[in-house]
């Protein structure tokens, strides 16, 4: 799925000559020109919420504002690659790649990591 240009220019803060930059002529644009924006992860969920935007859209994008924040969770523990993980799985399935179950365990795989991570 992918999103009108004027849409996002309607509905976000973004600044319009970076969008038309980023879009380069395209009038739909997909997840990855939403995030390459610059537009806060809370921005973000309120253009997802305010379009009711489902589908594979939606669990990209989610993973895209994850990721954002992913490097200090990384920086505190290293050796735990369980969201890192997580965020792949999601892409995953948005995908098609993998079923809904596989990627059930691979959240129930993180939790346990992140459960011991708060032990520490």
């Amino acid at each position: 799925m992918k999103l009108s240009v004027e849409f996002i220019k309607a509905n976000t803060d973004c600044m319009e000559y970076k969008i038309d930059e980023l879009a380069n002529g395209r009038t739909l644009i997909d997840h990855t020109i939403l995030t390459k924006l610059g537009l806060s992860p809370p921005i973000i969920l309120e253009v997802i919420e305010k379009i009711k935007l489902g589908g594979n859209l939606r669990f990209h994008l989610y993973a895209d504002i994850v990721n954002r924040v992913l490097h200090a969770f990384e920086k505190q523990y290293p050796e735990n690659k369980h969201p890192r993980k997580t965020i792949q799985g999601v892409r995953d399935y948005a995908d098609d790649k993998i079923t809904i179950e596989e990627l059930k365990k691979i959240r129930a795989d993180t939790d346990a990591g992140n459960f011991d991570c708060r032990r520490h």
